[in-house]
């Protein structure tokens, strides 16, 4: 064999290993739960455990909780909003539930966010809006929402939603996040447009 193949051979396979962490006492011991995977990533002798995309470790260090799950539950919102048509301000208070949606891993639903009425029964359901998670941070989706819902003769143009952020606080009991909504409906004869700018503090039941 060429001196010189040989050579980078042996270097490449040596690289690998380095780069991989290859230390097969490192994660003898190691559970990284269901959904985590063990490599020795410091290459100091000690396994450290790598999720999943959409998993984060829970307080015994498994990757076994979804990334939506700290932001799951109850709360209590408490809005500051812009009327964008008027430039009159308002403050609302209302409840939201956060669930997780289906089964990809890192999506959820707000349900109630900005107390927005989907239908116009006597009781009618509250949108659900639809958000990504990423770490302490969720993303609400620049969608239309209800649109269906009303009548013809209202002529409901839909809650459209811009895409903006949000994040939950350490202690996992605070969300801060801020939203932008406009819609159209006919009142009468007259089409009338509405439009919101609101920071959102939502507070764990």
């Amino acid at each position: 064999m060429n001196k010189r193949i040989g050579i980078l051979a042996f270097t490449a396979v040596a690289g690998m290993f380095a780069l991989t962490g290859c230390n097969p006492e490192a994660c003898k011991d190691v559970d990284c739960g269901t959904y985590g995977s063990c490599l020795d990533v410091d290459l100091d002798g000690t396994g450290d455990c790598i999720c999943e995309t959409g998993y984060e470790q829970n307080a015994d260090g498994k990757c076994n909780d979804r990334v939506t799950a700290k932001f799951v539950g109850s709360y209590n919102a408490v809005e500051q909003c812009t009327n964008t048509v008027t430039g009159g301000t308002f403050t609302f208070n209302y409840t939201v539930d956060i669930e997780q949606s289906g089964p990809v891993v890192s999506r959820i639903i707000l349900e109630g966010l900005g107390d927005l009425a989907c239908d116009n029964s006597a009781s009618p359901a509250k949108a659900e809006i639809n958000a990504t998670v990423a770490g302490s941070s969720l993303s609400i989706d620049a969608a239309n929402y209800c649109k269906d819902n009303f009548p013809a003769n209202i002529q409901f143009s839909g809650y459209q939603f811009q895409q903006t952020n949000g994040t939950i606080s350490a202690d996992r009991n605070t969300i801060t996040l801020n939203y932008k909504v406009t819609w159209t409906e006919l009142d009468g004869s007259t089409t009338v447009n509405y439009g919101y700018d609101c920071n959102v503090t939502l507070t764990r039941k």
